[in-house]
């Protein structure tokens, strides 16, 4: 449920609550195909059939926002997060190298903006502080064979930052957005694996970039061919190197702060920037037609990034495996022609 209330005309407070409980239940079964020599023993493999459990949570959320013209408004917020724990195989979990069960994890979001239009609507800025803190984050434990992988509760996180985005009619014909975040996603305590692994503090999360963002332009000709309207819109995105596992970033991190002897930026992508240019006319029969030049620059960036399959590559003998990335497509010309009935 959720709760507002007005205290004056422009200043109006909310309070909110979530309860909830699940149950799961689970079930395995395991086959030896013949000639897989799996090496473990009945105490480790074997298991067939169910486990169950359940586990409940309440969520809170309260918030103050403060309407200071028709067109604007400033705000506080904090909110929770949630996300259900569950159970490891019972042959990972009697290896040793997972627990059987690991615990939710909760986030905790702190934060504070502005949302905004001025000069009669033309533009719209948007703005917001955010602090975000994450408790016993739920993480994949790989530091052992296939079978005895698993999830493991890995102590706390946090990201903090700003983002910004906006919109501005320039002209009648010309129009310009941008979005924009700049964060500091890392860990703010130390991760131990069972096996004794160890991740330190301070090293960045996985999959966040530090910095993201993106722009585009419009511009609406007043020329109409055919009664159509003939536009033309250019965009422009950026991403910061992100890292995509743990270990890796770990690494780099140790060099920086540590002196570790490991070598930083394997397992992480690259910077990368993406440009998109189209060409459109809206003919007034509902017929649109779009020539794009999508990844104007051929960018090589990618958004993924193999980092553990790969290090089977050198036992069957081709080592192009490691790292294996999905790059985006390459530089291509499109035409697309869509009829609305």
């Amino acid at each position: 449920g959720e709760l507002s209330y007005k205290l004056t005309d422009r200043w109006t407070v909310t309070a909110g609550g979530r309860w909830f409980q699940y149950n799961r239940e689970v079930t395995e079964n395991y086959e030896h195909p013949r000639g897989i020599p799996v090496g473990l023993g009945q105490s480790y493999g074997g298991y067939n059939g169910p486990t169950s459990g359940s586990d409940s949570s309440t969520l809170y959320k309260l918030g103050t926002q403060y309407r200071y013209n028709s067109d604007s408004m400033v705000y506080l917020l904090f909110s929770e997060g949630y996300r259900l724990g569950g159970y490891n195989s019972v042959r990972a979990a009697n290896s040793g190298a997972v627990p059987y069960k690991y615990q939710p994890d909760k986030l905790y979001n702190y934060e504070a903006g502005i949302k905004s239009q001025w000069l009669d609507r033309r533009i719209t800025l948007n703005a917001s502080l955010f602090w975000m803190q994450w408790k016993d984050i739920q993480l994949e434990s790989t530091t052992s064979t296939p079978w005895q992988r698993g999830t493991i509760n890995g102590g706390r996180a946090e990201n903090k930052g700003i983002e910004l985005s906006s919109s501005v009619r320039a002209t009648r014909q010309l129009t310009l957005d941008f979005d924009l975040i700049a964060a500091d996603p890392k860990l703010t305590q130390d991760v131990v694996y069972p096996n004794g692994e160890f991740i330190p503090a301070g090293t960045p999360m996985v999959g966040a970039p530090k910095f993201k963002a993106a722009t585009g332009v419009q511009y609406d000709f007043a020329w109409k061919p055919a009664r159509g309207d003939l536009w033309a819109r250019f965009d422009y995105s950026y991403q910061s190197s992100v890292y995509q596992d743990l270990y890796y970033a770990s690494a780099a991190y140790q060099n920086q702060c540590c002196g570790a002897n490991l070598a930083p930026g394997v397992g992480r992508l690259e910077p990368w920037s993406y440009g998109k240019l189209q060409l459109g006319l809206s003919l007034p029969n509902k017929l649109d037609i779009t020539l794009t030049l999508d990844n104007v620059w051929d960018s090589k960036g990618a958004n993924w990034m193999e980092t553990f399959e790969g290090d089977y590559a050198d036992a069957f003998g081709d080592p192009r495996f490691h790292q294996l990335q999905a790059q985006f497509r390459p530089q291509n010309i499109g035409l697309t022609i869509r009829k609305k009935f």
